[in-house]
């Protein structure tokens, strides 16, 4: 043993305990942190170690407190520590060959026990000086994530990513293989990085980009165009149109698309429809109606009407029978489950007069109850169903009943005229929405309404009249095809137009809730062709049918980026508060939120009631049963209170109850 390290070790031993009794009566602490004293470091040469410490406030961030545990401080008390002379150990009694002092406050980690008090001692702490008794560490370096400012070592700050809206805790916020700092597009999937105008912002962030994502292998993508489509519940893609070959395998005239565009091979109607298809409704099982103008289905006969089974094979059991049917232009299921059937027939179910308009049961057959009298006099369409049953129809008549309606009428649930709904239309109308307040968008070939220049868009109230707070300027320079509306209330267009009020957009453009351009969706210039149909996918993308050329790619289907303003990973089209991250969902259209997003860029847990100058829905389906206690918070047709246990709690907030609530 060295006899100097051995005299050392007595002198240490000897005079530990005055250590202790001078550290204690001398140490001042600052939050958790109390200054030790150590026998090898004596700045005064009187044999009691000084106390060094950060914690203790000097006039200069890089002075330390010279203060001495044997009340004779050092004059000013503050100055630069500098390591005593030769290999003095700063833990002696514990091996540290590292001597890794964090504080540098001459005590080296491995005698400073849990300073941060979180479980962990300091020697394995990872955050030594902040509690983290977790220790999480998500990217494997030497620091927690408490103490790291890049948790995810992907090259940018955490403050860095909460600006950009990318997880601090996830390199690829996006999972699509390309990191937060390079990615051109962090939070929509953008693995191809596709920047057409090489500005650095990927298409995947451009409202009105074309998804590159949606494409399949297979010259030509589809033979002929698409005139319908309809998107399921699983998020797959029904398209219906006069086309026989879809990704090079063959398809006539109705086929499904898997959510990347590719042929769902599950799907399979045989031989199709021997005409084309030109209407698509969805019903709750799963089931699929079919309308258009074939006469023949996988070689059965069906009179342009036809329900298939989910794997596109007939439904047998539904059969529209014989009528004169020259072709069915919209089907649409009743929340009953009874089907809305529009277009150009005088007769239907066994030959019975219904003109241009009729109303079948589940398994096909005439409804009857539904009698439109002489109906309309030229090719009809239904827009939508209200809630009170009473439904807007369209088309090309100048007559329903025999009572003068040129272009547009509402019928209520029997079928007969609504005769105090009288828009004065010029022209065809091609399609309709009608907006969460009663007001109806219409497009076509028409240039007036009630007189007034409305070149193919308008938006009537709810009793007809023109709503002249709609204003499109020049409108279009084609025909209006097909209408939509986004959750927050702007309004998409497409069709055969190659300007709006004198801008370039083709064949798809989107509207302010005013009538104006949204300047933020600017489809390539690239895009021409006809645009028939459009559907927006519940994650806000935009879904067109028809016939396009696409820089040079044909084909009859094509997805559009709709935006993310907010960078809450949610496109516009399907977000009712697309400037605002901190919610997306207004069930009952009341302007208030149904609730936070759970990972919000404002943190806002699911009890707090305002965020982000948002002020939560208590009742979100407007039922007047409080979410906290209704059973389906989202669906006012179910009025049951949901049953607690005392203390049982619902989206977050205490439920506390003094016996069950039934």
């Amino acid at each position: 043993m060295n006899n100097k390290n051995s005299f050392a070790n007595k002198i240490y031993a000897a005079l530990m305990p005055l250590m202790l009794v001078c550290c204690i009566s001398n140490a001042h602490a600052v939050g958790y942190d109390i200054f030790f004293c150590q026998l090898d470091v004596d700045r005064d040469n009187v044999g009691a170690g000084n106390v060094i410490s950060h914690d203790y406030f000097c006039p200069s961030s890089s002075e330390v407190y010279l203060g001495s545990c044997d009340n004779t401080p050092l004059t000013g008390n503050c100055g630069t520590y500098t390591p005593p002379t030769g290999s003095q150990d700063n833990c002696p009694n514990l091996g540290n060959p590292s001597q890794t002092d964090s504080d540098h406050d001459g005590v080296g980690d491995a005698c400073q026990g849990d300073r941060d008090s979180d479980g962990v001692p300091d020697a394995s702490d990872n955050c030594p000086l902040i509690m983290n008794s977790d220790q999480l560490n998500t990217d494997g370096d030497s620091q927690g994530n408490i103490c790291d400012d890049d948790d995810d070592n992907d090259g940018l700050t955490d403050a860095q990513e909460t600006i950009k809206g990318t997880s601090p805790l996830l390199a690829d916020t996006d999972s699509d293989t390309v990191n937060d700092n390079t990615d051109n597009c962090p939070l929509i999937p953008n693995s191809n990085q596709l920047d057409s105008n090489s500005d650095g912002v990927g298409d995947a962030c451009i409202a009105g980009a074309p998804d590159a994502t949606f494409q399949e292998s297979g010259s030509p993508y589809f033979t002929n165009a698409a005139y319908a489509v309809a998107i399921q519940t699983d998020g797959k893609i029904m398209l219906g149109g006069d086309f026989n070959i879809v990704n090079g395998i063959t398809r006539n005239r109705i086929v499904r698309l898997n959510s990347d565009g590719s042929t769902d091979a599950s799907f399979n109607t045989g031989s199709g429809a021997d005409l084309y298809v030109r209407a698509i409704a969805l019903q709750a099982d799963s089931k699929i109606l079919i309308g258009g103008s074939f006469t023949q289905v996988n070689g059965t006969a069906r009179n342009r009407i036809a329900r298939l089974k989910s794997d596109g094979s007939l439904d047998a059991s539904f059969n529209a029978d014989t009528g004169t049917i020259y072709s069915i232009q919209t089907i649409v299921v009743q929340p009953d489950g009874k089907i809305m059937v529009a277009g150009d027939f005088t007769s239907i179910g066994g030959g019975i007069a219904r003109s241009k308009i009729a109303r079948l049961n589940s398994d096909g057959s005439l409804d009857a109850s539904f009698n439109p009298g002489t109906g309309a006099n030229a090719v009809a369409e239904i827009c939508s169903l209200q809630t009170n049953g009473n439904m807007i129809i369209f088309g090309g008549f100048s007559a329903y009943n025999g009572i003068v309606k040129t272009y547009i009428a509402r019928i209520n649930a029997a079928g007969t005229l609504d005769i105090g709904f009288n828009p004065n239309i010029d022209n065809v109308i091609s399609d309709c929405a009608v907006q969460t307040d009663g007001k109806l968008v219409i497009g076509g070939a028409f240039t007036t309404v009630d007189g007034i220049a409305r070149n193919r868009i308008a938006r009537l109230n709810a009793d007809g009249s023109l709503d002249s707070t709609f204003n499109p300027g020049s409108g279009t320079n084609g025909n209006v095809y097909s209408v939509g509306l986004q959750a927050d209330g702007k309004i998409l267009l497409s069709g055969n137009f190659t300007t709006f009020n004198g801008i370039a957009r083709s064949p798809v453009t989107r509207l302010n809730s005013n009538g104006s351009l949204d300047a933020a969706f600017t489809p390539p210039g690239g895009i021409t062709g006809s645009a028939e149909d459009i559907a927006i996918q519940p994650d806000g993308k935009l879904l067109l049918a028809g016939s396009f050329n696409n820089n040079g790619v044909k084909g009859s289907a094509l997805r559009l980026y709709t935006g993310d303003i907010d960078n809450d990973n949610t496109q516009d089209g399907a977000d009712v508060f697309p400037s605002n991250a901190a919610a997306t969902a207004d069930t009952d259209n009341d302007g208030k939120p149904d609730m936070w997003l759970q990972t919000n860029l404002y943190s806002c847990n699911t009890d707090a009631q305002i965020c982000n100058g948002l002020t939560l829905d208590n009742d979100d389906d407007n039922d007047g049963i409080p979410d906290y206690i209704d059973a389906d918070p989202l669906n006012a047709a179910i009025h049951t209170e949901k049953i607690f246990s005392v203390n049982g709690s619902y989206k977050g907030s205490s439920i506390k109850e003094s016996a069950n609530t039934q």
